[in-house]
């Protein structure tokens, strides 16, 4: 069975349950409990997730980390997307998946 490769964002939203809209809506909220508004969107989301995709600015990233729990000092210290959740899973090894291991892009089975 070949694994597909999975951008880290959406390997993360898979392990909490969140589609792109519940992280977007989760965002948003973040923002309101700072009193600032986040216009994101699941288009947003989508954008974030794509293969060349863009890299969330250091507000969305805090936002983001909020929605997941995660600690801020650790989104400045590893910086994207390596303090997602779920990049603490081992990466299985084998023909083809070496490279997307060493580049810290994750492989779901």
């Amino acid at each position: 069975m070949d694994a597909t490769a999975q951008h880290p964002l959406a390997l993360a939203r898979s392990l909490y349950g969140l589609s792109q809209t519940d992280l977007a809506e989760g965002i948003k909220q973040a923002a309101r409990r700072r009193d600032r508004r986040a216009g994101t969107t699941k288009q947003q989301v989508s954008v974030w997730e794509r293969p060349g995709g863009r890299t969330p600015d250091p507000w969305y990233q805090m936002l983001i980390a909020d929605v997941f729990g995660i600690d801020h000092e650790r989104v400045t210290t590893l910086g994207w997307p390596y303090w997602l959740p779920g990049n603490e899973a081992p990466v299985p090894l084998g023909t083809g998946a070496t490279v997307i291991a060493l580049s810290g892009r994750f492989v779901s089975l």
